[in-house]
């Protein structure tokens, strides 16, 4: 029996404890789907991990200079002032706001 999207969006629905949305007409997803996703995501991963994905998401590039986590001191949290411009012009692109 093969897997159909409202299997799997029931799947997604479990992992991450939010209500299953339903697949309408045509077998479509619904944008809530993702957007649960993002919710989720936004509190579980650590701001650095979470500012790249942003910046990646816009078609940004990231390295180590854009946060502390490979700092000698291990830097902990830090998105730094490069990080967060990237993440900026993610969200310009993204936004079409150029």
């Amino acid at each position: 029996m093969s897997e159909s999207k409202q299997d799997v969006i029931d799947d997604i629905a479990r992992l991450i404890d939010r209500p299953a949305r339903r697949v309408s007409t045509g077998s479509t997803e619904p944008k809530t789907v993702l957007t649960d996703i993002l919710d989720v995501l936004a509190r579980e991963l650590p701001k650095p991990e979470l500012a790249e994905f942003i910046a990646r998401g816009g078609g940004e590039g990231w390295d180590s200079s854009c946060d502390s986590r490979l700092s000698p001191s291990g830097g902990g949290d830090t998105v730094t002032i490069q990080g967060l411009r990237r993440v900026r012009d993610s969200v310009k692109r993204i936004l079409g706001r150029h």
